[in-house]
């Protein structure tokens, strides 16, 4: 009897009951999944701690070993029939499918601990890195070698396992994937640190994320960067996906960077009221007056943080600030051509 975080999963191999043959070892297949169902109702549905994958990982290798002890079972039983009554026979026939049958079950086996593995990993690392502090998450990076080296010898013992079974062994478990993954964690952490959610909007967060990578031409690592900055500058949790799609967007496509698109946007929305929801129109707006005025889109964010202030208490709306901001760059910049044309 095993004891695990104060439950237990019971199962001893050497047991009287796996000499009974088959239905014997079904019998303690049948107690194991009992069992495990037990020890996993002690957690919540969505839980995702810990706790919860070591349970469900320890039950699933106790419930693995039982399935390779029936496969081998009904391989032999196969193999009986087959010195019994012929190959092709009925009874042969039979003993086959139930041995196919339960060599998929073990594949199918394998690959859930292979990724119930994997994920405890993760969330192990998560932890770690959400406990840390920015001065420690340097050297957090640092360890993410080690980690990666533990990962792939538990992926490759799975590959090796599976390969007793079927021709090929898992296939798709690729290292690259797993450091990707590991460097975005590393990466969403920081939007942990600066934005105030539940665990199920970081999840809606991190999806979110990881889609607008797949659909702009910047990493889900640049993305969660400017996520976590609007976190830090006050945008709402409602709003972070839309006004970094919009500070993404000014980075790429004008001579902005993208922490001072994020930073003077949330300032100068903060100075004149203006509604998080308009971001993207006011992107919109400097994007078009930078096309079509003689001055850069920077230069005019520039200049419309100088005006915010005096502008809103005089009835101005963000788009008037944003449209004189261009008018005085524009003429800032005409003057100082015409003084350097003529020397003066």
């Amino acid at each position: 009897m095993e004891k695990i975080e104060g439950l237990s999963i019971g199962l001893d191999l050497d047991s009287t009951a796996l000499n009974r043959g088959l239905t014997g070892v079904k019998d303690k297949l049948k107690t194991v999944n009992s069992e495990m169902k037990a020890n996993m109702s002690a957690f919540d549905r969505g839980d995702r701690s810990i706790g919860k994958y070591e349970t469900r990982l320890k039950g699933l290798n106790k419930k693995l070993e039982v399935q390779k002890a029936v496969t081998e079972k009904t391989n032999k039983s196969y193999e009986k029939m087959v010195r019994e009554h012929g190959e092709g026979s009925k009874e042969a026939d039979k003993a086959a499918k139930s041995y196919n049958n339960e060599v998929a079950s073990l594949n199918n086996l394998e690959r859930y601990v292979g990724r119930t593995r994997e994920e405890l990993e993760k969330l192990k690392e998560q932890q770690k890195i959400a406990e840390s502090s920015w001065g420690k998450l340097g050297k957090k990076l640092d360890e993410t070698g080690t980690l990666l080296t533990k990962v792939g010898n538990s992926m490759k013992s799975t590959g090796k396992s599976l390969s007793m079974y079927v021709t090929a062994p898992l296939a798709g478990l690729d290292g690259m994937a797993v450091k990707a993954s590991i460097d975005f964690e590393s990466a969403f952490a920081g939007v942990r640190k600066t934005v105030d959610a539940t665990e199920g909007e970081y999840k809606v967060l991190e999806k979110q994320i990881i889609s607008m990578s797949k659909t702009l031409p910047v990493s889900a690592n640049d993305i969660a960067a400017v996520a976590e900055s609007a976190g830090q500058l006050g945008i709402k949790k409602s709003k972070i996906m839309d006004f970094t799609k919009t500070v993404i967007d000014l980075g790429e496509s004008t001579n902005m960077t993208r922490e001072q698109a994020a930073t003077e946007f949330a300032r100068f929305a903060n100075i004149v009221a203006m509604p998080q929801k308009n971001f993207d129109r006011l992107g919109s707006s400097v994007v078009a007056l930078g096309n079509n005025m003689a001055t850069t889109e920077s230069e005019i964010v520039d200049m419309s943080m100088r005006l915010a202030a005096q502008g809103s208490q005089v009835g101005m709306t963000e788009s008037d600030i944003m449209a004189l901001s261009a008018s005085m760059s524009s003429y800032r910049v005409r003057s100082r051509r015409y003084s350097d044309d003529n020397g003066t």
